[in-house]
């Protein structure tokens, strides 16, 4: 019956979203046909969340001093290219959600009043009861926006880090804090607005985001109607949603890198939910499903 509700709740959302966008009918038909499947294969691969996943288990009994989290970060992206950035212990783990909100209600379950979490993900900013948990979330994704990119760069969510470090050692030598607290710092990248690598999608997202309602689509949705549109050939778009994100990834890690330098203690790296790039014929992270592109993500000890 669940399953039921959620194909019949995103046909009509999809089909009204689908409506409005500015391209052929057909690219409509199959923009709606995608997430109506999403919602199909979210009721046939969900499961119950009663077991504690390795993640969760390992981010909570804090062995670490910084927790870095790449947003929609896949472990095999991940393994291909970390070595050239750094060295460590790569773990493959298993998520507990297959979007940021379900990974984040799973796995900062208790109170955690001596952890600073740095977010630029505008998911975490919206909701009060998430904001009691921690000592302190930094509103990156206000802090950090750039208009031009339509996201946080990860050069200012390094910025932001190494200002709260100063601010930390400040107070710590002024007596006003015994203990340094723990650091989470949530990046947007890998995930979209693609913001590297040699295809500029800036204009994509000034003509989608402009001329629509950001409610209506958003950046991911924007790139993969528009190359539906301009390509045709769906094995194209897969190609270059490929090498977007990858590229992307490649960016965020050559930052991640930079900022480990001036981390003074044990630095993990992980994610929240990896991304699905037209496995199965589907696209993104909207649903919940165990998919092993969606929900294994990489657990990394720098060394």
């Amino acid at each position: 019956m669940l399953a039921y509700k959620k194909v019949v709740g995103r046909t009509i959302k999809f089909t009204k979203k689908s409506v409005k966008l500015p391209v052929k009918l057909k690219h409509k038909l199959r923009y709606t046909k995608i997430y109506i499947k999403a919602s199909m294969v979210d009721g046939l691969y969900s499961r119950s969340q009663g077991k504690m996943f390795f993640q969760t288990f390992f981010i909570n009994s804090k062995k670490w001093d910084f927790l870095i989290i790449l947003d929609a970060c896949r472990y095999d992206f991940f393994e291909k290219h970390i070595w050239k950035y750094m060295d460590g212990k790569l773990l493959r783990v298993l998520s507990p959600g297959g979007y940021t909100v379900k990974w984040f209600e799973r796995t900062w379950y208790g109170t955690y009043k001596d952890v600073i979490y740095i977010s630029s993900t505008p998911f975490i900013r919206k909701r009060p009861e998430f904001h009691k948990k921690f000592l302190k979330i930094v509103n990156a994704w206000d802090k950090g926006w750039d208009e031009k990119l339509h996201t946080v760069p990860p050069w200012n969510v390094n910025r932001l880090t190494l200002h709260y470090l100063k601010l930390l050692k400040i107070k710590h030598k002024l007596g006003l804090c015994s203990t340094r607290p723990k650091i989470v710092i949530h990046y947007v990248q890998p995930h979209s607005p693609y913001i590297a690598g040699p295809i500029d999608f800036s204009k994509i997202y000034d003509f989608y985001l402009g001329k629509l309602k950001r409610k209506m689509i958003v950046p991911e949705h924007a790139v993969l109607i528009h190359l539906m549109e301009t390509l045709g050939d769906i094995k194209k778009v897969n190609y270059v949603l490929r090498k977007a994100y990858e590229e992307n990834l490649k960016l965020v890690l050559s930052y991640v890198s930079k900022l480990t330098l001036s981390l003074p203690g044990k630095v993990v790296i992980t994610s929240d939910h990896g991304e699905l790039l037209g496995e199965y014929g589907l696209y993104f992270h909207p649903i919940d499903a165990l998919i092993p592109e969606l929900r294994y993500v990489p657990l990394f000890i720098v060394k």
